[in-house]
């Protein structure tokens, strides 16, 4: 009955995440970047997911599917840390790390593709380890950041933001806080 509700925040959420989407789709299509393609990865999954907690699937009548969805967190999270090891240029600045660290990807698709076999314990496995990975990339990109890569540094904050919300998440579904707006 209003104008602005939780309803309206997801709609605004998923025109924004769509249009950053296909943004990244035709400049992935234009320069042949990996970084764009990772990106497109992570801000569809983003998308699915969105769809997925909004609530939108009671009026597709796909309600059955949203314990299948929540695969979506787990292949978001991958394209995150691929995206992650582009964007920080690991092989240049951690170049050891840099080699190792797309294979930190792995579990996460591996999760989500369990999930869609047994929802419990893969989901509190995506959620533990989306904490962790997101832990990981923020140390790395201060220890890039430190070694003279100075553009990352709303990357380090938008990484800080995520932990914080996957953090307060986590705790939601482990029964620590309430699950309110």
């Amino acid at each position: 009955y209003t104008l602005l509700n939780i309803y309206t925040v997801y709609l605004l959420l998923f025109g924004i995440t769509a249009i950053i989407v296909i943004f990244n789709l035709f400049l992935y299509f234009k320069v042949k970047e990996r970084v764009y393609a990772y990106y497109v990865g992570y801000g569809f999954f983003n998308l699915i997911y969105i769809i997925n907690i909004s609530g939108i699937l009671v009026y597709l009548d796909m309600q059955y599917y949203i314990y299948k969805l929540q695969c979506t967190a787990s292949f978001m999270i991958g394209f995150l840390v691929l995206f992650s090891v582009e964007i920080l240029e690991m092989k240049k600045y951690l170049p050891k790390i840099g080699k190792a660290a797309p294979y930190l990807s792995l579990p996460d698709f591996f999760f989500g593709i369990m999930i869609l076999f047994q929802y419990q314990p893969w989901n509190k496995m995506i959620n533990n380890y989306a904490g962790i990975m997101s832990l990981v990339l923020i140390v790395l990109s201060i220890v890039i950041y430190l070694k003279g890569h100075k553009k990352i540094k709303y990357y380090i904050l938008a990484m800080v933001t995520f932990f914080t919300f996957v953090t307060l998440f986590t705790f939601m579904v482990a029964g620590l806080l309430e699950y309110a707006f």
